[in-house]
Parts: structure tokens; sequence; C-alpha cells
């Protein structure tokens, strides 16, 4: 299912009625997990055009988690699973406080800065930086790339690094998994990496309280209540 999302909910529930009203069967491809896991019963997981496992739909979500935090474990510049042209090629990504000190976990509510270390066979002075951030299901939270910003990106040639600062960090405690991207002004990947790393993300200051909410719900919102 592609698009907005409402579009997605009348497509899933179309799915759905197909599937059990009328009795056909549906194939369903997706990377989202709980999308597989609300629909499907029976899973089909491939591996570079292969099938590497038929199952459960949940036995073939817990293979596909595992081996994509085995592949996550590995340096980022081993990493093969990785799209575009490699022109410009992710080296490393680390996260800093406003002290610029590499920190391990990431608090609540605190300023971060995302360091994304790349090494580049061309100059490029228009190249757009995209993050995002998915639960540890991989159901996307989050987006953002430099051209949205308004932010230029110059790329040049041999090792460089480009940081991206995040206000007041607006993810409750739990694991999160980060994604980046460098293409060029038309969007043609330079590099792509899903699930590059995993971020585990700990109870901080979002709120006065210094309470949170059950981490069921991954996302913050900054806000104020009060009666007239």
């Amino acid at each position: 299912a592609v698009g907005d999302a409402e579009f997605q909910k009348k497509a899933i529930g179309k799915m759905q009625d197909v599937s059990k009203g009328e009795g056909r069967t549906v194939l369903f491809v997706s990377h989202n997990m709980d999308s597989i896991r609300n629909l499907c019963k029976t899973g089909v997981l491939l591996e570079n055009g292969m099938v590497k496992q038929v199952g459960t739909a949940q036995e073939c979500i817990n293979t596909y988690l595992r081996d994509n935090l085995t592949i996550m474990q590995s340096n980022i510049i081993d990493r093969k699973d990785r799209a575009g042209n490699q022109k410009v090629k992710v080296t490393g990504i680390s996260f800093l406080n406003t002290n610029n000190e590499s920190i391990q976990y990431l608090p609540s509510g605190d300023d971060i800065i995302v360091c994304i270390k790349y090494i580049s066979t061309v100059d490029d002075p228009n190249a757009i930086v995209s993050i995002d951030f998915s639960d540890s299901k991989e159901t996307p939270i989050s987006y953002i790339n430099s051209k949205i910003t308004g932010d230029k990106i110059f790329i040049q040639k041999g090792e460089g690094e480009i940081y991206c600062k995040i206000k007041k960090l607006p993810y409750n405690k739990g694991e999160f998994l980060f994604s980046c991207s460098i293409c060029d002004s038309m969007m043609n990947y330079y590099d792509d990496i899903t699930n590059a790393c995993v971020v585990q993300i700990v109870d901080g200051d979002f709120y006065a309280s210094k309470l949170m909410p059950v981490n069921y719900f991954p996302c913050l919102v900054e806000s104020n209540f009060y009666t007239i």
C-alpha cells in the first residue's frame, strides 16, 4: 500500500475483505512488520531474489528482524545492503550532544547532532541528505531531508562530514532504527542505507514534569494544557 494514510487504510481494508469475505488469496509484499503481522497468516521471506523461509508470518518476521540486527552490527563501510551508485559513500554514523561529545544513549528532549561521515569521488554543491527513524518493527516514525529544511549541502571530493541537529529529540524511550541517504539534486541515490544502525533513546527532560507516557507511544508532542 502506498500513498497517504487514508488510502493505505482503505487498501488494507479491501485486502482484508477480499481475503476473508471472498475467500481469495492476496499476495501482500511489504517491509512494514505491523501490516504483515495484522494481515497475513503465512509468510515467505525472500533474500536476493530467492526464497529463504516459508512459515507463519510471525516466524518470517522474527527471522527478518534477527537477520537485520546481525547486518546492522557490522561496520557501515562494509555493508552490502545499500543502494546507489556509491560515488558518495557513507562511512560512519555517530550521535553527539551539544558539546560535540559522542554519546551512545540519546535522552528524550535533548538537542542531538547526527554526524554522517562520507567519502566521495565527486563534487556536488546541491546534494540532498535524508534521515529517518523507524520503530523496532520498522514502522516509519519520521523523515526529513536537507531540501525540505532548506539547507544547502556541498559534497566535496575526498572525506567529509555532514551534520544534522535535531532540536528537542521528540521520541519516547526505546530502540529505534536509523536510516540515511545521500542523493544528487534529482534525487538519484549516491548511497542509501536502510536500518543503518540501532539507536537507543532513554528518558530525558522532554516535559517539565520529567514524566513520560508509556513507550507504546513513540513520539512526544510539545504542548501545554490550560483553561479559560
